[in-house]
């Protein structure tokens, strides 16, 4: 029985990818046989075609009771006996990788991802702080302009002595380029609706349309690009970069390597303050957080919480290295009382449910500062605007990056893995931290990299 199961499981996912490439497929059309116009969205998706009263499918000559786990094997069979090309060597994996791909990705979520092993792979190792590639964290952004939907690959954080800092990425660049090949950012649809509005003349509508097909087909993916950008050592990467304030693009080139980022630092400052810089949120980060905070003397006169550029972190299937979540509120339940609600989480649409803490010892109970920038992110911003609402913190720097979705990590059997999006973030209050944190204080970078404004004015906040 247990047996019988996995097979439907698979079928399904077969399923569903078959489903998603005929429907990719249907949709760019890109046949010798297209007229000019043909791909625009209104000619694609004819609303009415095959379907029947109120938008449900019109009836057909088959039998709707069938059992979809014997439609599917139906399929599986005919692949397996009949397929005949790419020399028809056929394997599980490669129809696994398939069907899971294409799941995940008819969910329409950049965020939401299947990871083929070595991907996989390269993506634990960054939780837990070993970053391959160009060492900078990476993110989805979605931005609306010129009617179109965009969904930007972006920089959130760059590691410190990484490849992607010695070449001078920020937080908030748009990489729009890997390698020569454009990351698609929007949907080939977008491309022909805007052909068909501005290009009148035929001809020069059938050549737009070839240019938007081949831009397209060379394009990277999402997944395609973090590969590129996360995997392997010693190769040379040429990227595209889209910066704010800068209306030309920048081209420049690093080489990767491998970049080790400690999650935590901790050291005494002056005038008994004590200093906790957390880079990243995983496992090994708990574990240093509670030997760092056992520093602290009876007589500390306050701490400063540094989350600058700390990208967040995932929430995993089991308490494994990578997960984020639960370091987060070990964190949180160093200052905070057993109960308190630290957050909101909005697991379904518009129905959110409070983040409380359910057990810790005794708070700390000491002033306390905390430090973010543009690259805090995700679980980094939670933690600030939690210690604002719950342990009185100052929160001190510039705005945050604003990405409020908890992502969930996977590993699989097969060895692969699931990233996807499983939940929205807001402020205890009910804010939004898809706007970001705002300081309560102001400390922008100065020129002189020497002087860090942001710990000078935490300091002077705590009376040092």
């Amino acid at each position: 029985m247990k047996r019988s199961f996995k097979r439907s499981l698979f079928l399904l996912l077969l399923a569903c990818a078959m489903a998603a490439g005929f429907l990719e497929g249907r949709a760019l059309n890109t046949g010798a046989s297209r007229r000019p116009g043909s791909h625009s969205l209104s000619r694609i998706l004819s609303l009415n075609a095959g379907l029947g009263e109120n938008g449900a499918p019109a009836a057909t000559d088959g039998t709707s009771d069938v059992p979809p786990a014997e439609v599917f094997e139906s399929v599986l069979d005919h692949v397996q006996h009949e397929f005949v090309e790419n020399g028809n060597h056929l394997s599980d994996a490669r129809l696994t990788d398939g069907a899971l791909a294409r799941m995940l990705a008819s969910l329409e979520d950049p965020k939401t991802n299947y990871l083929e092993p070595e991907l996989r792979q390269a993506r634990q190792d960054e939780l837990q702080g070993h970053f391959h590639g160009i060492g900078a964290a990476l993110t989805v952004v979605k931005t609306h302009k010129l009617d179109v939907d965009y969904n930007y690959l972006t920089v959130v954080a760059v590691m410190p002595n990484s490849p992607a800092e010695k070449a001078g990425l920020k937080t908030g660049d748009h990489i729009t380029e890997v390698n020569g090949h454009w990351v698609i950012a929007y949907p080939v649809l977008a491309d022909y609706d805007r052909i068909l509005r501005e290009v009148k003349d035929e001809g020069k509508r059938r050549d737009a349309e070839d240019e938007a097909d081949k831009k397209h087909s060379r394009g990277y993916s999402v997944v395609r690009a973090l590969s590129a950008l996360s995997i392997g050592e010693g190769k040379t990467v040429q990227l595209t970069l889209e910066r704010a304030g800068q209306a030309a693009p920048q081209k420049l080139a690093l080489t990767t390597a491998r970049t080790e980022v400690a999650p935590v630092t901790f050291r005494q400052l002056p005038h008994r303050i004590g200093y906790l810089g957390v880079r990243q949120f995983n496992m090994r980060a708990a574990t240093d957080i509670k030997a760092a905070l056992s520093q602290l003397g009876a007589d500390s006169r306050g701490l400063i919480l540094d989350l600058r550029s700390n990208p967040g972190g995932v929430r995993t299937a089991a308490k494994a290295d990578a997960d984020g979540y639960n370091a987060a509120l070990s964190l949180l339940g160093a200052f905070t009382r057993r109960g308190t609600t630290l957050a909101q989480i909005e697991r379904t649409p518009n129905h959110r449910e409070p983040l409380k803490l359910n057990e810790n010892g005794s708070p700390l109970s000491l002033p306390l500062v905390v430090l973010v920038d543009q690259g805090t992110a995700n679980l980094g911003e939670m933690v600030a605007a939690a210690l604002r609402d719950t342990a009185h913190a100052k929160v001190i720097g510039t705005p945050t990056f604003g990405d409020d979705t908890l992502l969930f990590f996977a590993v699989l059997k097969s060895g692969g893995g699931i990233e996807m999006s499983s939940a929205h973030l807001y402020t205890a209050s009910g804010m939004d931290l898809s706007r970001g944190v705002q300081p309560d204080m102001l400390a922008n970078p100065g020129n002189d990299p020497a002087v860090d404004a942001a710990l000078q004015r935490a300091l002077r906040a705590l009376g040092a």
